[in-house]
């Protein structure tokens, strides 16, 4: 199970409503955003003013390692913690070339160096 289910309900399956148990706010968006609330990321859902730190710091490692895991399954190079990263030999070279960005853009297409910032 999701570590994220400690800190939320799941209210509606069907429609993936989720409510939080430190604000006790409702929205849509399952396991995911309830990460990005409890972690205070601000991506698509308000942060949650509620939530302990250790929870907090626990849902950002976690949305830190999914970043990585996305970042590295779309071929891009990573420089810093993660050695194992590298570029597919399918990239073509097509992408743009970027020197730092920070956590808030790692989601953006068309990335191919990453320093985290």
């Amino acid at each position: 199970t999701d570590p994220a289910w400690e800190h939320g309900v799941l209210i509606d399956e069907a429609t993936t409503r989720v409510r939080c148990n430190y604000c006790q706010r409702d929205f849509t968006g399952g396991a995911h955003r309830l990460k990005h609330h409890l972690a205070g990321t601000s991506r698509d859902i308000k942060s949650c003013k509620s939530v302990p730190d250790d929870v907090k710091e626990t849902m950002e490692d976690i949305m830190n390692g999914l970043r990585k895991k996305m970042l590295k399954k779309k071929c891009i190079d990573i420089e810093g913690d993660v050695d194992e990263a590298e570029v597919a030999a399918n990239s073509n070279g097509k992408r743009k070339s970027v020197g730092e960005i920070a956590l808030k853009d790692m989601f953006k297409r068309g990335l191919t160096t990453l320093t985290l910032i």
